[in-house]
């Protein structure tokens, strides 16, 4: 059995996607010959929690460290909601916060988890000394986690792999905050460091992984986990169930969808609004009284599962912003998994569209495309209300995390 260092800020009990790619690697790696032992953090700046999720049999090694947090609401205020994943101020905003943002995107480089870096590369350079690991791999975000693998390359010459589950200097939150040319130039020095310095490098999306700089490059899917989704089954309703699952964050834009209901009058149709939202769902529809809303706030992953195969279209909203077209969400997969319909608003060139068409799994639109969306929900609409099986079963198996856990296995091998 090979050893695998994995230095990762998002562990359970953190919730939500950023956790979940390298929580399901290590529970299938070990039948790939590979043992890893994870560092991350005691407490870390976690946007919420999931205390359902089921940790691998890993050795799990926790640090303490600073949080930008804490820092922030110090001088925020206690009850101050610390900002993630849009960094944009309004002219109606207080000061005290304009500067703020401004500080946290210009002068805090590469995140604000980079405070956790020296707790990281302390953690992992005892046990590099304390027992021989064959690999060390480093997942972003947050990218500051690549600065450990810097310096454990330079210290210990193991092979390295930085694995990338977003961008890095085109990451959305950059793109919709603005910083200075000489934060972004920073940026991609750091980057350019870390894809020389590192033996590979696995990527989300061939887009991405084309526009990153050169490396030893790989793309590797999020996926969905068979595991799972055992035991869950899609059970017919009297109501025709459409749902979007996850955050509705800065970018995302539900209105058209919103319109698309108010306009076809399809009296058994149910909006569901699953997962946290930077705003009530009462004020999402609001003018809008004719549809029909079920709000499930943010709960057990398996829950979010079972709300995704119990649906009859669920909805994919892409951001609209320059540099979208490469982004393939996690949930996409899990969507691709529960065999559900999928209407995505987005880039109908990106690759989350490609994913689409290559599976049959649904179809992408365009955010502007009001008479498309209403043509998709009445389609569907009907086949629900005529009795027709609806679901997808063509062979999405090469999406499983198995099956992804078996390529980045052939990757490490290979390094090694």
């Amino acid at each position: 059995m090979k050893r695998l260092l994995l230095i990762a800020y998002y562990w359970p009990p953190a919730g939500g996607a950023g956790v979940l790619r390298w929580l399901r690697f290590c529970h299938h790696l070990p039948a790939h010959g590979w043992q890893p032992t994870v560092i991350t953090t005691r407490a870390g700046d976690y946007p919420f929690l999931d205390h359902s999720l089921e940790e691998p049999d890993v050795r799990v090694v926790r640090t303490s460290t600073p949080t930008y947090g804490g820092m922030f609401r110090m001088v925020a205020g206690r009850k101050a909601a610390l900002p993630y994943g849009d960094l944009r101020t309004a002219s109606q905003d207080s000061m005290l916060k304009r500067l703020m943002y401004w500080t946290r995107t210009n002068l805090v480089v590469p995140d604000a988890r980079v405070m956790w870096a020296p707790f990281a590369t302390g953690a992992a350079t005892r046990e590099l000394r304390r027992a021989p690991f064959d690999a060390v791999v480093t997942t972003g975000p947050p990218h500051s986690t690549h600065l450990t693998g810097l310096q454990l390359k330079r210290r210990f010459g193991r092979p390295w792999l930085a694995d990338f589950r977003d961008p890095w200097s085109r990451i959305s939150w950059l793109s919709l905050g603005g910083p200075s040319r000489l934060t972004r130039a920073a940026h991609e020095r750091l980057e350019r460091r870390v894809f020389a310095a590192s033996d590979a490098q696995t990527i989300f999306s061939p887009y991405f992984a084309d526009i990153f700089p050169p490396g030893d490059k790989h793309v590797l899917y999020n996926g969905y986990d068979e595991r799972e989704m055992e035991g869950l089954e899609h059970r017919r309703s009297d109501r025709f169930r459409i749902k979007y699952v996850g955050r509705i964050t800065a970018g995302r834009d539900i209105t058209p969808l919103l319109d698309a209901l108010q306009a076809e009058a399809m009296p058994d149709a149910e909006l569901s609004l699953v997962g946290v939202f930077e705003q009530p769902p009462e004020d999402i529809l609001h003018g809008r009284p004719g549809i029909r809303l079920r709000n499930v706030p943010f709960g057990p992953h398996r829950q979010a599962l079972d709300e995704t195969m119990n649906a009859e279209v669920v909805v994919l909203l892409s951001e609209r912003y320059a540099d979208t077209r490469g982004i393939i969400p996690l949930k996409l997969f899990e969507y691709i998994g529960s065999r559900t319909f999928i209407l995505g608003l987005g880039d109908v060139q990106g690759e989350s569209a490609a994913l689409l068409r290559r599976y049959g799994a649904g179809e992408m639109l365009d955010y502007d495309d009001t008479d498309g969306i209403r043509r998709v929900l009445r389609q569907r609409y009907d086949l629900w209300r005529n009795g027709h099986d609806d679901r997808n079963h063509a062979n999405v198996s090469e999406l499983s995390v198995t099956a992804q856990t078996e390529r980045l296995a052939q990757i490490l091998e290979r390094m090694t």
